[in-house]
């Protein structure tokens, strides 16, 4: 990876952690900004599809593979595997280390998945819906 990406990248996840989720998903605000203290996993959302918001499918992958039931301390950290869920400021150490764990999976579906972050595309099959009820 080359400097330029590396360092937009950190940026990135950075302003994530700072600017867009810091009040409102303070687990995602440690998570992004392990991701911008650690060069392996700059590295690793560096495989993001072109033109996709790394943050998204980065945080997206590590909660699709819990979902499918993989048993690791950072279920611990999510409202919706664990009650009530462990403090996100003890979150940092075990994302570093499940992401160093399943590096391989995670950088495979970050290549090739997509997430739909436009509000309007995603709300367009609701005006069928809105259609048909009016």
């Amino acid at each position: 990876m080359d400097s330029d990406l590396r360092n937009t990248l950190e940026k990135r996840f950075r302003h994530f952690a700072l600017e867009e989720c810091y009040d409102s998903s303070p687990i995602y605000a440690v998570f992004a900004l392990t991701v911008a203290d650690h060069d392996e996993l700059v590295e690793l959302a560096g495989h993001c599809r072109m033109g996709q918001p790394p943050e998204n499918l980065l945080f997206a992958a590590l909660q699709d593979i819990l979902m499918r039931g993989e048993e690791h301390a950072l279920r611990e950290f999510y409202p919706a595997f664990a009650a009530p869920a462990r403090p996100c400021d003890e979150a940092g150490e075990h994302f570093l280390d499940f992401c160093r764990r399943h590096y391989d999976e995670i950088k495979s579906l970050i290549s090739v998945q997509l997430v739909q972050t436009n509000e309007v595309r995603r709300c367009v099959y609701l005006q069928a819906a809105f259609a048909t009820v009016i």
